[in-house]
């Protein structure tokens, strides 16, 4: 696996850890200022929208499976994967897009989707 496809993995997951998503200034670093989500909840979010929200919930585990990064540019990486919220095993498939500028990867968009699958 190349070394960006590696870090995008590592990105992602940092902003899975409870600590991480915690903390504003984490996820700030993280999430370029043009940033868009489209949440599984069905709301669309914008970077300042989710840094408000972080205060609202409380430590939440997740395990991710299947990741695939393809590139979509020399500069901008696709992650898919399987993410499972450990409490309740509640599935969503999940898509970022990150930008990779100057050794500093940001991720510019986001999506989560339910799915009925458990296993």
């Amino acid at each position: 696996m190349k070394k960006v496809e590696k870090l995008i993995i590592e990105l992602e997951k940092r902003l899975l850890q409870p600590d991480i998503r915690s903390s504003k200034k984490e996820v700030d670093k993280l999430l370029d200022d043009d940033f868009e989500e489209f949440g599984s909840s069905g709301k669309r979010l914008c970077k300042e929208d989710v840094l408000q929200g972080l205060s609202e919930e409380g430590p939440v585990h997740f395990s991710m499976d299947s990741s695939k990064v393809v590139a979509l540019s020399n500069d901008v990486m696709l992650l898919t994967y399987t993410l499972t919220k450990d409490d309740c095993q509640s599935k969503t498939l999940r898509s970022s897009i990150w930008k990779c500028t100057n050794e500093e990867c940001k991720m510019v968009f986001h999506q989560g989707t339910k799915s009925n699958r458990l296993s």
